[in-house]
């Protein structure tokens, strides 16, 4: 396996074939083109679909913290394929607001709503020490965290109920600097959810991820959710769409090969 450091790490969805872990790699094989005519990043669709591996159980509450194309498709992954509760999402512009609500939320809140209206509506309290940040009693038995920044990821070990889990999905940063007090405080467990695999669901077969995501593909309406598009060329102008994608409403920037 290759290491980088962290300054030199890839931006969320493209990776080296030599950093992946020896288990995910395989041999190439030919391009693959859509049907109609552009290539996509099944990345973040296939992590939804792997984060929601660790099934809530019936009833249960889930918090998802973020909601860029991971965190919707993480949305979608737990509505369709766990017995999951209710769903709360935090999400910080309108049409993830939006989307969030379509592919399964049960209610949306604001990131300024973390330590107010969303523990309020987990039937939780919220306590202000004297230093650091708010210490929330109570929370949701699983919180799955699709920012990947230290302070979100601080935001779900203290969302999270004692006993429950925290799932990291996707990529977080190299290097965290985190209150672990949450964790030991409240035997939180703290797991991750990466790429793909085979999953294993109570009752069925075992089945690819790529299945799993591609079955729910047309249910979601994923085309609704990609643009837009760019000739290659246009390259500046499709990194500064996709660095801008949440306030601007886009949920996966393309660039299209036609």
């Amino acid at each position: 396996m290759a290491f980088r450091p962290a300054s030199a790490a890839p931006p969320a969805g493209l990776v080296d074939r030599d950093a992946r872990r020896p288990s995910l790699a395989a041999p190439p094989g030919p391009r693959r083109r859509h049907r109609r005519g552009r290539r996509r990043d099944r990345a973040p669709r296939l992590r939804g679909t792997r984060g929601a591996r660790r099934e809530p159980r019936a009833h249960e509450t889930v918090v998802v913290l973020g909601a860029g194309n991971i965190g919707l498709f993480t949305v979608a992954a737990l509505r369709r394929l766990t017995e999951a509760g209710r769903i709360l999402v935090v999400a910080k512009h309108e049409r993830q607001r939006g989307e969030a609500l379509r592919l399964g939320a049960d209610e949306v809140f604001h990131p300024g709503e973390v330590y107010g209206a969303l523990p309020e509506a987990l039937g939780a309290t919220v306590h202000k020490p004297e230093l650091g940040k708010p210490v929330v009693l109570g929370g949701a038995e699983r919180v799955f965290e699709c920012v990947g920044s230290p302070g979100t990821i601080e935001d779900a070990t203290r969302l999270c109920a004692p006993s429950g889990e925290v799932m990291l999905v996707g990529m977080p940063g190299a290097r965290s600097s985190l209150d672990l007090t949450p964790l030991w405080h409240g035997e939180v467990r703290l797991t991750g959810a990466y790429a793909y695999g085979i999953e294993e669901r109570l009752g069925e077969e075992p089945i690819k991820s790529f299945e799993l995501a591609l079955r729910m593909a047309p249910e979601i309406k994923l085309d609704s959710l990609v643009g837009p598009r760019f000739r290659l060329r246009e390259y500046r102008e499709a990194i500064a769409a996709a660095r801008a994608s949440g306030r601007r409403g886009h949920v996966k920037v393309v660039f299209d090969h036609r």
